[in-house]
Parts: structure tokens; C-alpha cells; sequence
């Protein structure tokens, strides 16, 4: 018998693999849930072979439904991207689960706030996610009517969805059997995209929108082209997130006028420009300059978690302080990486361990301190346009700006008009008519489009400045009081860790130890009165 579902409740589930790779990418994911204000259940799907389940070591990263690894599974073992189809319908088909929607993300994801189907008018047979504008243009590009039957393929037009999924259960059950099946259609027949191959009936290619591919290749992304074209043959219907109300990537705008979206992806490397480019005047020393910090994932494949005797931990990015809207997403994402790995560490691998003492260094004393979103934390980025002026132009006259805003921020700040004010009696107004705000608030585009929604519509939309921070209890920096409990914390802490030294270590060990805890001590004291100053100065402004 089935079990009765709660309304409204979320089962998070993300893909995995038993790799070193996919293993500090889950834990990851379990920290951010836990730091990001969830409840309820996560659930890591976890692809593996039986030869693999033989030697792998991460079962206790944390609660795993494991499923046959699709590239080892015969017919399947061109590609493992059939593991994100194959691990949802496995999961649906096989587990029975008390909630009544389930939120799909990938590994290289972090949460960063829960989300509330009622919110979005999350129902059976509508999926809330993000618009891909690749896929959507490979779908206008006449890629659907190579694969649907006739009826689906004009319902294909609005199912361009990708990255993360809200799916009622009910419906990630129907579609996901097709969306293996769509995959594995678009991956065994490239003759449909590519002319002059055997069995094409082409005269042109079609444009997959995927860059990198010499003729006859298959896409990476054809596990998306899946995803839209299951949709479509099934009969869902869509709500598209956009321009951070969704996701963005680390190398996206994180604007300082909205809370950001559910999950940072960061998939592809990120930058940070030198922090001489970001600091105000008298708030560095010459010893916190640095050249650009750069975070990619790809250069990381090796890294094992589970090794006490390592610890690896990635480069610390600059400080929050240093960073503008262009950059905070980076920042935020290796920062909220390495909080995780020090959490695990500590938990896991014995006080003696290196993994453990890296910690001390690296990480605050309360790694697990609920998320508190960013808007005390980054500089309003230079109100101009990245992009030339006169294809700003051009994009703001054909709704590029309002289509994809996460560009717009990027390289169109100015002309797009999403530079950040911060007078709040100047800013707190409708840019847009009554009407014009009413239907984009009916539309849940204040929600699902907040980086266009809440410049043009920022009284309709509850988001004057401060708005957010207010709702969140956000506003401020340390008061005096929590900084001396924070300090206080940090130096018990360290404590307690040389006390246990001490305990089997010689006379050289505790001076060491000694002289590292009162440096620790300086240091730490030091960082907290100069970020105190620096968002005491923010507030002058």
C-alpha cells in the first residue's frame, strides 16, 4: 500500500556517482541543505556498478539509494549522462516516499534556500525550472519534429527546462522512462541533426547549439534535449525560473537587489579579479592583495575526501568583503565548498588526522551556521556595460534583457537598467505601469524573474532595499555582544583541540601548539574587528 503523501512537502535528490570526483560534490550538496534552512529528507542517487560497490568507501557521506551505473549497463555505455534520467526513474519506481514533490538537482550544486511548491504554483502536471536558452533555440531549429510525433511537437516549444526540476511525483514518474528513452534516441541517431550521414534525409545540419562537436558528433547535452522532448510527448506543462531565480552559474551576477536563486552551479571555473579592483581606500593592507583567483571544478577530478591523511581543501577565495556582484557567486561557491569539507573533516577523521588540523585553519569555528544569503557581504558592481554600448542597445529593444536576465547583468548592466542604488526612499518605486507590475506579479516573474521583476517593479514586488534582509532578519553586521561570543567560541574551541594534543604529544608539540593557538587567536581577532569596520562603512554609505 502506498504511503499518503504530505501537501506541499519536498524530497531534495540529486545524481551521484562512486567516485573520488562526485564524492566532495555530495558532500556538498548534504551540507548546503542542512545550512540553507531544509527540512524533511535528501536523498542522494548514487550510480554504481557491482564491481564498484565492491571497492567504494563514500556509503556514509550520507542517506543513498544506490541504482545500476548506466554506463556499464548494455545499449547505454556511450555516455553516463543516462544516469540522471535513469537514477530519478529508478528512485520513483522503486522507493515509496511520504512527500508529494520532489526537487532533482545536479552534484556540482549548492542550496541555497528552501523552496515552497504553494509559491509557485506547483501542482500535478506543471514542473517548475529553469529556462535553457540552448535548448529552446535547438527546439526552434526543427530538432523536435525528428524525434515526436506530430501532436508533441508544437507542446515542445515550452518545455526548454533544465538544470534543476520541481516535479510532483506522479509526474517524475510518467516522464522519466521517456526521458531515457529521448536520450538515447537523440545519442544513437545523430543522421537526424547531421546531414550527409547514413540515413539522413537532411539538407542542412540542424543547429544543436552545442559548440565543441565536429560533424556527426552527438551532443553533450543531449540528456536535456531528452528531458524537453519526454516533457513534451507526456504533457507537461512549465513555469520558468530566470535571471537568479533558479540557479545561476558561479560565473553569473548575483544581484544585491534580490536573495539570489535556489542553487549556485558551478559546474564551469569562475573568476575573481585582483582585490586591489575591489577594496575602498584604506581598508587592505599591501599583504591582502593578490593576482585573480580563479575556482574550476575540472581540476579537482582526483581529490579524494575520504583520505584523513590529505584533507585537501580548495584555494581559500578572497574575502566577501572583496568581492562586487560579478564575482560574489565564485567567492560564495568555493567559500560554502570548503565549510563543507571542514564540517565532514571533523566529523570523520580523528583530531590528530591533517585533515582535521587544516580546519583550524581554514574554516570558522560554527561551519554549520544557517546560510545568511549575501547582501552584507558584496560591493554594487560598477553601473556600466561590459558589452559594447550599441549591442546593449540592441539587446534592450529585443527583450534580452527581460528574456535572460543573468546576461543582461553581465555584460548589459547599465542599458538593461540593473545597476544597483542604494538610496532606498529613491528606489523604492515602480519603474513599469500598475498594470504592467500587476500582471508580473500575478505571473509569479517577482519569484521566478526576480533580477528583471524587482528593478522594474520593485514597490509590486516587495523588494525595496532592505526588503529581503528585513523578511530574513539579515540586516546588519556583528553587534558587539555576538562578537565576543564569536571570538570566545573560536578560542574554546582551539583550546580543546590542543588540550587533546597535549594529552600524547612531547615538549616541542605543545609549544608549538601553544604558540599556533595564541596566533590563531590574534589573527582570527584581527579578521573580525576589520570586517566589523569595513560593513560599518557600508552602512555610512
Amino acid at each position: 500500500m502506498a504511503k499518503k503523501r504530505i501537501p506541499g512537502s519536498v524530497h531534495v535528490v540529486f545524481g551521484s556517482e562512486c567516485t573520488h570526483s562526485m564524492d566532495y560534490k555530495a558532500i556538498g550538496v548534504f551540507w548546503s541543505f542542512k545550512t540553507s534552512g531544509w527540512k524533511g529528507n535528501i536523498t542522494r542517487l548514487l550510480a554504481c556498478s557491482e564491481e564498484q560497490k565492491k571497492k567504494y568507501k563514500g556509503w556514509d557521506i550520507g542517506p543513498t539509494f544506490v541504482h545500476p551505473n548506466y554506463h556499464y549497463v548494455d545499449g547505454y555505455t556511450d555516455s553516463p549522462t543516462y544516469n540522471k534520467p535513469a537514477a530519478l526513474m529508478h528512485f520513483t519506481a522503486e522507493v515509496d516516499i511520504e512527500e508529494e514533490f520532489i526537487l532533482y538537482i545536479d552534484s556540482d550544486m549548492l542550496l541555497r534556500r528552501t523552496v515552497n511548491p504553494a509559491d509557485y504554483g506547483a501542482r500535478k502536471g506543471l514542473v517548475v525550472t529553469e529556462s535553457v536558452w540552448y535548448i529552446k533555440e535547438g527546439i526552434r531549429n526543427g530538432l523536435a519534429k525528428q524525434f515526436l510525433p506530430d501532436e508533441a511537437v508544437e507542446r515542445a516549444m515550452n518545455t526548454h527546462g533544465g538544470y534543476y526540476h520541481l516535479f510532483h511525483v506522479d509526474d517524475a514518474k510518467k516522464v522519466t522512462p521517456k526521458w531515457l528513452h529521448y536520450t538515447r534516441e537523440m545519442r544513437l541517431h545523430p543522421e537526424k541533426y547531421w546531414k550527409g550521414l547514413p540515413g539522413s534525409t537532411l539538407k542542412e545540419d540542424i543547429d544543436t547549439v552545442q559548440r565543441g562537436i565536429e560533424h556527426g558528433g552527438v551532443p553533450w547535452i543531449t540528456e536535456m534535449y531528452g528531458y524537453a522532448f519526454a516533457a513534451a510527448d507526456v504533457g507537461l506543462e512549465h513555469l520558468f525560473t530566470r535571471g537568479g531565480g533558479g540557479v545561476l552559474y558561479g560565473d553569473d551576477f548575483l544581484s544585491l537587489n534580490h536573495p539570489g536563486p535556489i542553487v549556485s552551479h558551478y559546474t564551469l571555473s569562475c573568476q575573481i579579479p585582483s582585490k586591489e579592483h575591489y577594496v575602498p581606500d584604506g581598508w587592505y593592507n599591501e599583504d591582502e592583495l593578490s593576482n585573480p583567483y580563479k575556482f574550476a571544478k575540472s581540476e579537482f577530478r582526483d581529490f579524494d575526501p575520504l583520505d584523513c591523511d590529505d584533507g585537501y581543501l580548495f584555494p581559500s577565495p578572497p574575502r566577501t568583503e572583496y568581492v562586487d556582484e560579478a564575482a560574489a557567486l565564485c567567492q560564495e561557491d568555493a567559500e560554502r565548498l570548503n565549510f563543507s569539507l571542514c564540517d565532514f573533516y571533523r566529523k570523520r577523521c580523528p583530531k590528530e588526522s591533517k585533515a582535521f588540523r587544516n580546519t583550524l585553519w581554514s574554516c570558522p569555528y560554527n561551519v554549520n551556521e544557517r546560510y545568511r544569503f549575501h547582501f552584507d557581504k558584496v560591493y554594487p558592481a560598477p553601473c556600466g556595460n561590459q558589452s559594447s554600448d550599441e549591442a546593449c542597445k540592441d539587446a534592450a529593444e529585443n527583450g534580452q534583457c527581460k528574456e535572460d536576465p543573468a546576461w543582461g547583468a553581465l555584460w548589459c548592466l547599465k542599458e538593461c537598467g540593473f545597476c544597483t542604488h542604494i538610496d532606498p526612499k529613491a528606489e523604492c518605486v515602480d519603474r513599469l505601469s500598475s498594470e504592467e507590475c500587476k500582471n508580473l506579479k500575478e505571473e509569479k516573474q517577482c519569484l521566478v524573474n526576480p533580477t528583471y521583476a524587482t528593478f522594474n517593479c520593485r514597490k509590486t514586488c516587495n523588494a525595496c532595499p532592505g526588503e529581503f534582509e528585513r523578511k530574513l532578519g539579515l540586516m546588519g553586521g556583528y553587534s558587539d555582544t555576538s562578537l565576543n561570543a564569536l571570538v570566545k567560541q573560536e578560542v574554546e574551541y582551539i583550546e580543546n583541540y590542543v588540550q587533546d594534543v597535549e594529552k600524547n604529544a612531547g615538549t616541542k608539540e605543545i609549544v608549538f601548539f601553544s604558540s599556533m593557538l595564541l596566533f590563531m587567536c590574534f589573527i582570527f581577532s584581527r579578521s573580525i574587528f576589520q570586517r566589523s569596520k569595513r560593513r560599518m562603512g557600508k552602512k555610512a554609505v
